[in-house]
């Protein structure tokens, strides 16, 4: 097992297989907090690479508390994040997928994640250039600026499936934002989304 060595984390992993069960993961920050784009709660990476998280409490890192790219699967069941809350420092996201990673998150808490600054967003879950499928559903959102931000740029097939979430005091302000945004200005393959009962 090899960690990444992109970004500073707790927990990292590439062509791995990664169980995380009751756990506190935190303090993965400068001090002062500053808005350098790093400090990872966990972060995993590669087409090998399996991650579940589960009853975890994740709170406390800079940036992003969980973190998948370059194809990983990332699980997260039943998890509680606490980010920082209204901040100019920085516009952290609880949750990352990112080039063509994929999982899915069920029954999380993801409270305290708003960036009070200009032209970005914070989001309880941000998919960019994520793989298929991505499924999150049974979740709770307090407090989030954009509580889902899926983007894809590339020529993908979709699975992309958002149910039965709960969204409580999100994208108050500014008034572009939204609950959930999904934003596709690539080629769809093939696949399917489904956004319902949110």
């Amino acid at each position: 097992d090899t960690a990444p060595t992109t970004t500073s984390c707790a927990v990292g992993g590439q062509n791995a297989v990664i169980s995380l069960r009751d756990c506190d993961i935190y303090g993965v920050q400068a001090t002062p907090p500053r808005g350098v784009q790093n400090g990872v709660g966990v972060y995993v990476y590669g087409a090998s690479t399996t991650c579940t998280v589960r009853d975890c409490d994740l709170r406390d890192n800079q940036k992003a508390f969980l973190v998948a790219s370059n194809q990983a699967r990332l699980d997260v069941h039943d998890c509680t994040l606490t980010g920082r809350g209204p901040t100019t420092t920085i516009a952290q996201n609880a949750l990352q997928y990112t080039s063509r990673a994929f999982g899915e998150i069920r029954g999380c808490t993801l409270d305290g994640f708003w960036w009070t600054g200009s032209t970005y967003t914070s989001a309880g879950v941000l998919a960019y250039d994520a793989g298929a499928p991505i499924t999150i559903d049974g979740n709770t959102f307090l407090d989030t600026q954009t509580g889902i931000y899926w983007f894809n740029s590339l020529t993908s097939t979709i699975g992309l499936t958002i149910t039965g979430n709960t969204m409580t005091r999100v994208a108050i302000a500014p008034a572009h934002l939204d609950g959930i945004d999904v934003y596709n200005t690539g080629t769809v393959s093939g696949g399917t989304y489904t956004i319902a009962g949110n």
